[in-house]
């Protein structure tokens, strides 16, 4: 069974993989809040996202009524 295990930094990962070293059987995956949060965005089916349908996702769910008047910069 796979785990993944979410760190606050890469230096906990570090720490981690240091301990993880000295121990027999399979690592778990690690990965900092910031990799966790890229890779958890889920859409209505319930498959994952990547970087350019998180940008198409966003977009879609940024038309309301209004959206103008917040004048943010869409790259």
């Amino acid at each position: 069974m796979k785990r993944l295990e979410v760190y606050p930094t890469g230096r906990a990962i570090r720490h981690r993989q240091e301990i993880l070293r000295t121990q027999e059987g399979f690592a778990p995956e690690l990965m900092t809040i910031g990799e966790f949060e890229q890779r958890a965005v889920i859409g209505d089916s319930g498959i994952f996202a990547d970087a350019m349908q998180r940008r198409l996702l966003m977009r879609e769910a940024a038309r309301f009524e209004g959206f103008e008047r917040l004048r943010l910069e869409m790259k």
